[in-house]
Parts: structure tokens; C-alpha cells; sequence
């Protein structure tokens, strides 16, 4: 399961960089930026989630996520069919903590439920 997720998760910034070099596809010029960037780096703190049992971890995830979205910021800044935007990157910071939000509430249900075992309930240090 751990291999699984993790090719996952590299799979995905690999589609999240290409998407970030390409043309926008019409999908995402009409639905606007603001779904696009929430949903794409918020479906990443699932595979963190995923991946990360211990919150240091995924807390270090988090950040090294949202520079990820910083760099593919800086990249579509000098492709001329592409803009490098404040705004955007507020987006993935938006998506990112959402998304972490999102999954540690599906977690503790999880935990509540007797899915998963309590014993891997780690503090936040």
C-alpha cells in the first residue's frame, strides 16, 4: 500500500507540473483558476495522508507541497502562454490546507468508526 501511494503521489506532481507547462485546457479557463488550484493541491494531502502517518511529516509535506506550487508558479512565468500569478499560488495554499483539513476529519472519523487503529494517533509534535 505504501509503494501504491507513493508512485501515486509522484505521478500526480508529475501531471500537476506538466498541467503547468501546457496550454490551459479549455476545462480550466472556464471553470477558473480558483477550482482548479483548490482541487488539485487539495487532492495532494491525500496521498500525504496516505504516506504520513506522523503529523511532523505531514506538516513538513505541507509546506514542501506549497513551495512545489511556488516553483510551478515560477516556471509558467517565463513560458509565454502561461502567467505566474499571487493569486494563484494563494489558491494552492487555500487547496493545501483545505485538503489537510479534509483528511484529518476523514481520519479521526475513520478512527471513531474502528477503521483504523487508535494506536497510530500520534500528538502534533
Amino acid at each position: 500500500m505504501h509503494l501504491v501511494a507513493i508512485v501515486g503521489l509522484v505521478l500526480y506532481l508529475l501531471a500537476l507540473m506538466a498541467g503547468a507547462v501546457i496550454e490551459t485546457p479549455q476545462l480550466a479557463r472556464e471553470s477558473g483558476s480558483f477550482v482548479v488550484h483548490v482541487g488539485a493541491f487539495g487532492l495532494s494531502q491525500l496521498f500525504v495522508f496516505l504516506l504520513a502517518p506522523r503529523w511532523r511529516d505531514r506538516l513538513l509535506w505541507l509546506v514542501l507541497l506549497f513551495l512545489f506550487g511556488g516553483l510551478i508558479e515560477a516556471v509558467q512565468h517565463f513560458l509565454p502562454w502561461r502567467s505566474a500569478t499571487a493569486i494563484d499560488l494563494l489558491y494552492n495554499g487555500i487547496g493545501l490546507t483545505l485538503g489537510f483539513l479534509g483528511c484529518l476529519v476523514l481520519e479521526r472519523f475513520a478512527r471513531w468508526r474502528g477503521w483504523l487503529p487508535f494506536s497510530q494517533v500520534r500528538s502534533c509534535s
